[in-house]
């Protein structure tokens, strides 16, 4: 009897737990809310609510946010696959849009995740954000502030190249959001 009471109480908050951080996504928005606050590590789950596919993905296109410190990996809900369990392990602000309509700003999403109870926001980080110019770029960035080597991460979280001081050629990227990020800061850049 203790092992299945046990068993019960086990389960009951595990689905607590769950339920406080959902996000229901269909085209008239986000439920019931478009922001989540959550701890790292936190289980999230993003459900299917109506319409065709909806890749939740890095951003906001019509303001330019930007996830902060690492770019939100794309979570994908659809009719036959109608719930996406996730976490988020770092620190931070995950700024997220339906990749389907970028523009139905009913559907940009939040999340702030925090440790211990407080909620975690770019100004409680202490890297630097460098400045990039030209901004957007079609050849060379400059990225002022930046000593040493850097990395260029595509929106999706994937590492496209690697660049030594504070310019990179560009010219051969596609036309997109970026990040370049170091140990000391980071800023966002785009690609024309």
């Amino acid at each position: 009897m203790k092992t299945t009471l046990l068993t019960t109480m086990l389960i009951a908050t595990v689905s607590l737990a769950i339920g406080q951080n959902q996000m229901t996504i269909a085209h008239t928005g986000l439920t019931p809310t478009n922001v989540l606050n959550v701890e790292a590590g936190d289980t999230i789950e993003f459900i299917y609510g109506s319409g065709g596919s909806h890749p939740m993905t890095e951003g906001w296109p019509n303001t330019g946010e930007a996830s902060y410190p690492q770019p939100f990996v794309t979570q994908t809900v659809t009719a036959s696959n109608p719930s996406k369990l996730f976490t988020l392990e770092v620190e931070g602000t995950y700024f997220f849009h339906c990749g389907s309509n970028p523009t139905r700003t009913a559907n940009y999403g939040k999340i702030v995740v925090g440790n211990g109870g407080s909620p975690a926001g770019v100004e409680n980080h202490e890297v630097q954000q460098y400045q990039a110019y030209p901004n957007p770029v079609i050849n060379v960035i400059t990225i002022e502030g930046i000593v040493g080597t850097a990395v260029i991460v595509s929106i999706n979280g994937k590492t496209v190249m690697t660049m030594e001081g504070s310019s990179a050629d560009v010219s051969q990227l596609p036309s997109g959001i970026y990040f370049v990020e170091s140990e000391e800061g980071r800023t966002k850049f785009i690609k024309k």
